[in-house]
């Protein structure tokens, strides 16, 4: 498990990525306007993981099913992917702090130059 952060020059803002070992995405966020910011939203996404109030279970009419989490202001940080089924997707969302975990002891607060 580990971040990647994805700046983007265009309108200077950063996002990140929890990715699996096997490269699959977990979990996608918003763009930020500082890795300040960013770092900021990981470290609460970790510590509220485990509070039902702070996801959203999403269902679309194609049966694809993904979960999103908001900050305590009700803003979105983060979305999942889709997954096939409501059970994959609760499974995962089971799973999201261990991951966080892990991520967070393997993956350094800023990239090399990030400030």
């Amino acid at each position: 498990m580990t971040f990647k952060y994805f700046p983007s020059e265009k309108n200077r803002s950063i996002a990140f990525r929890l990715i699996a070992g096997n490269g699959r995405i977990i979990l996608s966020s918003v763009a930020f306007p500082s890795m300040v910011e960013c770092w900021e939203a990981i470290l609460d996404l970790r510590l509220r993981s485990n509070n039902p109030n702070c996801f959203q279970l999403q269902n679309s009419k194609s049966k694809k099913y993904s979960y999103a989490f908001y900050d305590a202001a009700g803003s979105l940080l983060a979305c999942s992917p889709h997954y096939r089924s409501a059970t994959s997707r609760n499974r995962a969302l089971r799973q999201l702090p261990e991951r966080l975990h892990r991520a967070l002891l393997t993956t350094p607060p800023f990239p090399q130059g990030e400030k």
